[in-house]
């Protein structure tokens, strides 16, 4: 078991130069530009998610809209946004095709 936090082994990369900087840094060590946070607070019971979260990782509360988040909540009547899946292998066969409705 790893008792390590994922933040410390998550590495931050700048939006301005591309340079990878370490879990801990503010800044940018290249070109000294603001970093982006990579975590986000739960409202409800402030355990740190990762950002782009919908749902607190703790108590399971919705925290798509908290400050700092990603992910931003669909407007009403909005279709979802698609979601791709896994890549393939190379030379995995392709999925096999759905079968035609019987009517």
């Amino acid at each position: 078991m790893c008792f390590r936090p994922a933040a410390a082994s998550t590495p931050k990369t700048c939006p301005e130069c591309g340079m990878i900087n370490p879990a801990v840094a503010d800044k940018c060590v290249k070109c000294g530009a603001e970093l982006p946070e990579d975590r986000v607070k739960c409202p409800h019971c402030g355990e740190m998610n990762i950002a782009g979260a919908t749902v607190c990782s703790e108590c399971g509360s919705d925290i798509a809209g908290a400050e700092g988040n990603v992910a931003a909540p669909a407007a009403p009547g909005a279709p979802a946004p698609a979601v791709p899946g896994a890549p393939k292998a190379p030379g995995a066969p392709a999925a096999p095709a759905a079968p035609p409705k019987a009517e």
